[in-house]
Order: C-alpha cells, then structure tokens, then sequence
C-alpha cells in the first residue's frame, strides 16, 4: 500500500527558529552575508515543500525540503556564531579607540590650546569632537559599527591636527641656533659694558635682565595673541623677535599699562624684511608695518593677551623700569632652551623639538 510521506515540519521548524535567533543576535548587522544565506535556504525550503504539495500525495518526496532546512538551520547557527563574535569584537575595539580618542582629544588642547595654530586645524579638532560624542552614542546604543566608524574618522582628524600643529612648532625652533647667538651676543655686551641688557625668551616665558654679563632677575611674561612667530604687519598681534633698544621710558599718566618701557621697533632689520616680504607676496601690498611696542605692567592674567607687546605684572615692572634706561638693549628670542616647548607642555613627544 502506497502512504504519503510526511512534511519535515519539525527540521522547518527548527531552521525558523534559528535563523530568527541569529537576526537577535545582531547578524543581519554583523554577518549579514552568512545571514542572507541561511535565509535563502529557508526560503528555497518552504518553495520546495509547496511544490510537493501540489504533487499527487503519494508520490511527494520532502527530501530536498529536509535537507534544505537542515542546511538553513547549519547557516544560522554559523551566522549567530559569527555574528556574536564580530559583535563582541567590535564593542571592545569600540570601547578602547573611545577611551584612547578621547585621551588625545583633551591632550591635544592641553598641547596647542594656547598655540596659534591655523583656524583649520581648530576646526577640525573641533569636528573631532563632535565624532567623537556620536561614537560614544552609537556605542551606548550598541551600534558598534557606527561607533567604530566614527571615532576613527575622529582620530584621523585630531592626529592629523596634532601631527600638522607638532610640525609648526618644530619648524618655529629651527630657529634656536639664531636665537641663542643674539642673545649670547648681547650677555657680552652686557658683560663687556657692565650694563643693563634684557632678555626675553617667548616659549620659556620670560624676562631676563643681566648686569655685567650675570642674570640679575627673571620674571615671567606674558605676550601677543599669536605669540609664535615674528610679527610680520600691523594688527597680526604678534610679538616681534630680534635685537632692539629702549627708546622710551613711559612712567605713570604716560601709558595706560602701569609702567612701559617702548622699543624700538620696527628697526632697519624688520623693515628690510617688511619691504622683501611685500615684494615676495608673503604678506598683501595693503598691509603695514606696525610700531609701539613695549614691555609694559599689567600683566599676571595667566594666558597671553597683549597686541604684540611684553607684559609684566607691576611689581615686577617697576623692578625692571628702575634698572633699564633709555638705550638699554632689549633682545626677544622665540626659545632659549631645546627643551622649552616640552617643559611648557607644548611638544607630545616629551622631546622639545
């Protein structure tokens, strides 16, 4: 007697099951390749059985049915697998480039944050940080896919700051062979003369006033906005670096700064440069050259503020005003020290330049 076979509910049965397991742990997102596979044969597995059962009944044969469930069932148990894994790797790769992108972020303004670096470097970071806040986000939401694809995109942006910003103050310190011999050249004047000369080291931060050639007193400064770099034109906010001398002393009702002591700048030096810049299209044909500027009181505000000028607190002026005179040499360098950048915290090798 001839009976019908009977449909392989129980292995259907089971390759739904599984894949609909696998969907909940995340592989559609995470092998979504070995998914698609195991939801292909479950799909081929159901066509199959609605073929046969339009057959004659005694002669369906659920063998392919079966074997395409149990090859459905195979797949999402591979695609969980898979997925469970790639998931669990994702989050701790996630986990640890947040924690590490987050650290260079907060180092990089610990850096640079009082460096004049460009405004597009800035901007970056800036756009840095906001990757950053979507990835920790995404994370808290275990979309750790987006997660990882935005703190990377963070820390291409923030390294290529630190990088671009760590270049700019190497090149500004290829300068310190230059700065140490004018200020060696005016210690000996100082020492030869027996007179007053000062000093001022932009990175290290301070004023220094020799007599005889023997450092007499320091004391911490305070400088132009964009305090890297000489100046280069009226309103650039930046302190001018060369050899020059006091060409007046300006005592109380005289400035507006305590105590002052003008420089003079721009001397025949800056402005040869000024006039070779112009030429070489370094700075635009409009621009001017600036003037007036002095070491001056009212300093001790903690962040580099002046319009190019030197800045003191008043005590500390009026230590200065009482030993300078009009002609005393006045040489502002960029850095006195190879180690300066790092020891005020701007180099993130540790090295200086």
């Amino acid at each position: 007697m001839i009976t019908a076979e009977e449909p392989p509910v129980g292995a259907y049965d089971r390759a739904r099951i599984a894949v609909s397991h696998a969907r909940k742990a995340g592989a559609g997102q995470f092998a979504p390749n070995i998914l698609r596979g195991a939801e292909s044969r479950l799909e081929e597995a159901r066509f199959a059985w609605q073929m046969e059962n339009l057959r004659w009944s005694p002669r369906r044969n659920f063998t392919k049915t079966r074997n395409l469930s149990l090859d459905a069932i195979r797949r999402a148990q591979l695609a969980e697998r898979r997925g469970i894994a790639v998931r669990d790797s994702l989050k701790s790769f996630s986990s640890s480039r947040i924690s590490q992108v987050g650290s260079e972020i907060q180092a990089f303004w610990s850096y640079y944050d009082d460096v004049p670096i460009k405004g597009s470097l800035r901007r970056n970071v800036v756009k840095a940080e906001v990757l950053f806040k979507e990835s920790q986000s995404a994370f808290k939401r275990g979309d750790y896919i987006k997660a990882t694809a935005k703190v990377q995109e963070a820390s291409r942006l923030i390294d290529h700051a630190a990088t671009s910003s760590e270049k700019f103050l190497e090149d500004y310190m290829a300068n310190l062979s230059q700065w140490r011999t004018w200020a060696r050249e005016t210690i000996a004047w100082s020492a030869s003369t027996g007179g007053v000369a000062i000093v001022v080291d932009k990175v290290g931060r301070s004023c220094k006033v020799y007599r005889s050639g023997r450092l007499s007193a320091e004391y911490p400064v305070e400088l132009g906005a964009n305090w890297i770099g000489d100046k280069q034109s009226r309103g650039d906010k930046a302190t001018p670096e060369g050899r020059y001398h006091v060409r007046k002393k300006k005592g109380p009702g005289n400035t507006k700064y305590h105590r002052a002591l003008e420089i003079d700048y721009p001397n025949e030096a800056d402005l040869k440069w000024f006039r070779e810049a112009k030429r070489r299209g370094q700075i635009s044909a409009g621009a001017r050259i600036g003037g007036v500027i002095e070491i001056h009181g009212e300093g001790g505000r903690g962040e580099n503020w002046t319009e190019g000028c030197v800045a003191l607190r008043n005590d500390h002026m009026d230590r200065v005003f009482e030993v300078a005179g009009v002609g005393t040499p006045v040489t502002i360098v960029g850095a006195l020290d190879s180690n300066a950048l790092a020891k005020n915290g701007h180099a993130r090798n540790g090295n200086g330049h």
